[in-house]
């Protein structure tokens, strides 16, 4: 019954969009992890021009966003896998 998720931590494969970081913005998650920064995958499998470190330095309220870079070829042979299997 609450959507203040401040005690939570994001956990994601990739570099969050503009969407996903709204929406943790919007729920107070503090902290975002990540493995796979967007610029190691095809831009057609990730949406929008902006820059979420960019965005974050000019908001009101900050959320920690951590590159996790030991996890980053494991993470990426993932989203190849997925992108591979995907037909356009």
């Amino acid at each position: 019954n609450n959507r203040d998720l401040v005690d939570a931590v994001l956990y994601s494969s990739l570099e969050p969009c503009l969407m996903c970081y709204s929406a943790s913005f919007w729920a107070h998650i503090p902290r975002v992890v990540f493995a796979c920064s967007r610029s190691k995958v095809d831009s057609k499998y990730y949406e929008g021009n902006h820059n979420i470190f960019s965005v974050n330095e000019k908001s009101h309220r900050h959320i920690e966003l951590i590159h996790e870079r030991a996890l980053e070829g494991e993470a990426l042979g993932v989203i190849q896998k997925w992108e591979n299997s995907k037909k356009f």
